[in-house]
Protein backbone atom coordinates (compact mmCIF):
# COMPACT_ATOMS: atom_id res chain seq x y z
CA UNK A 1 0.00 0.00 0.00
CA UNK A 2 2.86 2.31 0.85
CA UNK A 3 4.36 1.86 -2.69
CA UNK A 4 1.05 2.69 -4.39
CA UNK A 5 0.73 5.85 -2.34
CA UNK A 6 4.25 6.94 -3.20
CA UNK A 7 3.62 6.30 -6.92
CA UNK A 8 0.46 8.41 -6.77
CA UNK A 9 2.27 11.14 -4.87
CA UNK A 10 5.02 11.09 -7.48
CA UNK A 11 2.49 11.63 -10.26
CA UNK A 12 0.96 14.54 -8.39
CA UNK A 13 4.38 16.07 -7.83
CA UNK A 14 5.29 15.73 -11.52
CA UNK A 15 1.99 17.24 -12.64
CA UNK A 16 2.42 20.10 -10.17
CA UNK A 17 5.94 20.75 -11.46
CA UNK A 18 4.79 20.73 -15.10
CA UNK A 19 1.90 23.04 -14.31
CA UNK A 20 3.97 25.45 -12.24
CA UNK A 21 6.83 25.56 -14.75
CA UNK A 22 4.48 26.53 -17.56
CA UNK A 23 5.46 23.61 -19.76
CA UNK A 24 1.81 23.01 -20.62
CA UNK A 25 0.70 26.61 -20.80
CA UNK A 26 -0.63 27.86 -24.11
CA UNK A 27 -0.41 31.52 -24.90
CA UNK A 28 -3.23 32.95 -27.03
CA UNK A 29 -2.09 33.35 -30.61
CA UNK A 30 -3.69 35.66 -33.13
CA UNK A 31 -4.15 33.54 -36.23
CA UNK A 32 -5.55 36.10 -38.62
CA UNK A 33 -5.19 39.84 -38.97
CA UNK A 34 -8.69 41.13 -39.61
CA UNK A 35 -7.36 44.35 -41.10
CA UNK A 36 -5.98 42.62 -44.19
CA UNK A 37 -7.91 43.18 -47.38
CA UNK A 38 -9.01 40.26 -49.49
CA UNK A 39 -6.91 41.58 -52.35
CA UNK A 40 -3.86 40.95 -50.21
CA UNK A 41 -4.92 37.37 -49.38
CA UNK A 42 -1.61 37.40 -47.70
CA UNK A 43 0.59 35.55 -45.34
CA UNK A 44 0.43 37.13 -41.90
CA UNK A 45 2.88 36.78 -39.05
CA UNK A 46 1.29 35.96 -35.72
CA UNK A 47 2.83 37.03 -32.37
CA UNK A 48 4.86 33.82 -32.08
CA UNK A 49 6.61 34.71 -35.35
CA UNK A 50 5.04 31.83 -37.30
CA UNK A 51 3.75 32.57 -40.79
CA UNK A 52 0.09 31.80 -41.29
CA UNK A 53 -1.96 32.00 -44.46
CA UNK A 54 -4.62 34.60 -43.93
CA UNK A 55 -7.80 34.14 -45.90
CA UNK A 56 -9.26 37.52 -45.07
CA UNK A 57 -12.18 37.06 -47.45
CA UNK A 58 -15.60 38.27 -46.40
CA UNK A 59 -18.76 36.23 -46.77
CA UNK A 60 -19.97 38.67 -49.43
CA UNK A 61 -16.85 38.14 -51.49
CA UNK A 62 -17.19 34.38 -51.18
CA UNK A 63 -20.81 34.56 -52.32
CA UNK A 64 -19.85 36.81 -55.24
CA UNK A 65 -17.14 34.38 -56.34
CA UNK A 66 -19.53 31.41 -56.07
CA UNK A 67 -22.15 33.34 -57.99
CA UNK A 68 -19.68 34.09 -60.79
CA UNK A 69 -18.67 30.44 -61.16
CA UNK A 70 -22.30 29.35 -61.16
CA UNK A 71 -23.20 32.02 -63.73
CA UNK A 72 -20.53 30.71 -66.13
CA UNK A 73 -21.82 27.16 -65.67
CA UNK A 74 -25.40 28.25 -66.27
CA UNK A 75 -24.48 30.14 -69.45
CA UNK A 76 -22.59 27.08 -70.66
CA UNK A 77 -25.82 25.09 -70.33
CA UNK A 78 -27.77 27.86 -72.06
CA UNK A 79 -25.27 28.02 -74.94
CA UNK A 80 -25.73 24.27 -75.50
CA UNK A 81 -29.54 24.63 -75.65
CA UNK A 82 -29.97 22.95 -72.25
CA UNK A 83 -32.32 25.64 -71.01
CA UNK A 84 -33.94 23.67 -68.19
CA UNK A 85 -30.52 22.85 -66.68
CA UNK A 86 -29.57 26.52 -67.06
CA UNK A 87 -32.76 27.49 -65.21
CA UNK A 88 -31.89 25.14 -62.34
CA UNK A 89 -28.40 26.63 -62.02
CA UNK A 90 -29.72 30.18 -62.37
CA UNK A 91 -32.30 29.63 -59.64
CA UNK A 92 -29.51 28.42 -57.34
CA UNK A 93 -27.50 31.51 -58.25
CA UNK A 94 -30.46 33.75 -57.54
CA UNK A 95 -30.67 32.28 -54.03
CA UNK A 96 -27.01 33.21 -53.52
CA UNK A 97 -27.13 36.68 -55.11
CA UNK A 98 -30.77 37.81 -55.26
CA UNK A 99 -30.06 41.34 -56.52
CA UNK A 100 -27.78 40.40 -59.40
CA UNK A 101 -29.55 41.46 -62.59
CA UNK A 102 -27.47 38.99 -64.64
CA UNK A 103 -29.35 36.10 -63.05
CA UNK A 104 -32.65 37.71 -63.98
CA UNK A 105 -31.44 38.23 -67.56
CA UNK A 106 -30.40 34.60 -67.91
CA UNK A 107 -33.70 33.37 -66.45
CA UNK A 108 -35.63 35.65 -68.79
CA UNK A 109 -33.67 34.26 -71.76
CA UNK A 110 -34.23 30.68 -70.66
CA UNK A 111 -37.94 31.10 -70.12
CA UNK A 112 -38.25 32.78 -73.51
CA UNK A 113 -36.56 29.76 -75.11
CA UNK A 114 -38.79 27.42 -73.11
CA UNK A 115 -41.88 29.25 -74.41
CA UNK A 116 -42.95 30.86 -71.12
CA UNK A 117 -43.12 34.51 -72.18
CA UNK A 118 -44.96 35.70 -69.08
CA UNK A 119 -42.35 34.31 -66.75
CA UNK A 120 -39.58 35.69 -68.98
CA UNK A 121 -41.11 39.16 -68.77
CA UNK A 122 -41.40 38.91 -64.98
CA UNK A 123 -37.71 38.11 -64.62
CA UNK A 124 -36.75 40.82 -67.11
CA UNK A 125 -38.80 43.37 -65.18
CA UNK A 126 -37.22 42.34 -61.86
CA UNK A 127 -33.77 42.43 -63.43
CA UNK A 128 -34.30 45.99 -64.62
CA UNK A 129 -35.01 47.04 -61.06
CA UNK A 130 -31.63 45.63 -59.96
CA UNK A 131 -29.53 46.53 -63.01
CA UNK A 132 -27.00 49.30 -62.36
CA UNK A 133 -27.57 52.38 -64.51
CA UNK A 134 -24.05 52.14 -65.98
CA UNK A 135 -24.62 48.64 -67.38
CA UNK A 136 -26.33 49.68 -70.61
CA UNK A 137 -25.95 46.36 -72.45
CA UNK A 138 -27.45 44.50 -69.51
CA UNK A 139 -30.32 46.98 -69.28
CA UNK A 140 -30.95 46.83 -73.06
CA UNK A 141 -31.07 43.04 -72.97
CA UNK A 142 -33.55 43.07 -70.12
CA UNK A 143 -35.69 45.75 -71.82
CA UNK A 144 -35.78 43.76 -75.06
CA UNK A 145 -36.88 40.63 -73.24
CA UNK A 146 -39.49 42.60 -71.34
CA UNK A 147 -40.95 43.69 -74.68
CA UNK A 148 -41.14 40.07 -75.83
CA UNK A 149 -38.07 39.93 -78.10
CA UNK A 150 -36.22 36.69 -78.63
CA UNK A 151 -32.76 36.49 -77.04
Amino acid sequence: MKGAFNLGASRVAILAFVFMSGACSVAPVQVEDATLSSAEASIAVNPSGMRVISSAVSEGEKAEAASGVLLRQAYEQYDHDRWQQAVQLAERGLRIDRYNAQWHLLLAKCYTRLGDGNRAQEFASQGLAYAPSGKTSLRKGLQALMMGSKP
